[in-house]
This record gives structure tokens, sequence and C-alpha cells, in this order.
């Protein structure tokens, strides 16, 4: 399973390496908005569509991190920590890497 890193879209004239953060967030309220009337609809196939926009944003957002000099394996670690210093106990694990090219 993979998800893109978003770039450059010439026919919408969008280009991700010039968002700010603020844009990006600006953009995942909006595929939040659209996942919670997904969720209103019931519709799971809908569902899974919305939800994967909210994480490809959210990707994008990571990698900007990345692209600033953030190491997300760290930041991973430390979340995780964070979580597990708060008793949650992990159901599964997904393994993100960054692969430019």
């Amino acid at each position: 399973m993979k998800l893109m890193v978003l770039d450059k879209n010439k026919k919408l004239g969008c280009d991700n390496s010039k968002w700010s953060f603020k844009d990006v967030f600006k953009k995942l309220k909006e595929e939040v908005n659209e996942l919670g009337e997904a969720i209103e609809e019931g519709d799971k196939d809908h569902i899974a569509e919305e939800v994967l926009d909210v994480v490809q944003v959210c990707i994008a957002i990571l990698f900007k991190l990345f692209m600033n000099g953030i190491n997300i394996e760290d930041a991973v670690h430390k979340h995780n920590k964070k979580l597990t210093d708060r008793f949650w106990k992990p159901k599964a694990v997904i393994k993100i890497t960054v692969n430019r090219k």
C-alpha cells in the first residue's frame, strides 16, 4: 500500500511545495468536513474515500515537516511513547517510509 506525496497539478494550478502550513491546514479542515458528511450519509465507500483524503493532507503536512528538517521517525517514536505512557495498547502497526524520487 502506497500513498503519494503530491507535488503539482497543472490542470488545477496547484503547487503543494508553495503551500504554507496554514494553507495545508485549511485544506485539512475542508477534507475533515467532507469526511463528516460521508459519515452522516453512512456510505462506507464514501467514508473510505474521504478518510484517505484526510490522510493524504496529513501526509502533506508530514512531508512539509520532513523538508523543514524534522526527523519524522523520531517524531513517531516520541508520539508512540506518549501514547504508551498514557496506557494505550497497540492493536496494529502502520509503517511509514519516505522515498523521494
